[in-house]
């Protein structure tokens, strides 16, 4: 699911709420399977990553929640190198914007991390399939958008299929 906050804490209000305990009882019942403790992730991200404002390349506007498949990638950087990873990823977004073709791109900084000295960035970008995002790292630009990985320290990727959805 994919929704905006005013806030984390206004999210968190709303999941103890009566009311979305209610909702999340019935989705659990009849729509979600959960098998183990990596099935579920909660994420917090600044801005509206879904809007129609993600950037889409040239030539296409395929909206995020209409592509066939998301690639969901978490960036974890150590405290410092906030700065570097914006430059650098501008730097390099043309590339993987380019290769996506069609389908938007967007990102932002978690807003619900609480260990001291540590940031993640997330990239969202939608693709055709997940074999289309894979042949990204045999790409040409890839070894010059691959550059941002010198600023991770940990990196995670996952593919969300809408016939899944």
């Amino acid at each position: 699911m994919a929704t905006k906050w005013d806030s984390v804490a206004a999210h968190v209000q709303w999941m103890q709420s009566e009311e979305n305990q209610s909702i999340m009882a019935k989705l659990m019942a009849e729509y979600l399977t959960m098998e183990g403790p990596g099935d579920f992730a909660l994420l917090h991200v600044e801005g509206d990553l879904f809007a129609s404002t993600a950037t889409p390349a040239p030539g296409g506007a395929i909206d995020l929640l209409d592509s066939p498949v998301l690639s969901v990638e978490h960036l974890s950087i150590g405290g410092g190198k906030k700065e570097a990873l914006i430059s650098k990823f501008s730097e390099v977004r043309g590339i993987l914007e380019e290769f996506a073709g069609q389908y938007a791109v967007s990102s932002g900084w978690r807003e619900d991390i609480e260990a001291e000295g540590k940031e993640e960035f997330v990239v969202i970008s939608g693709w055709e399939s997940v074999e289309k995002h894979q042949e990204f790292a045999q790409s040409p630009g890839f070894a010059k958008y691959n550059e941002i990985m010198q600023l991770v320290a940990k990196a995670d990727a996952k593919h969300y299929n809408k016939r899944f959805l």
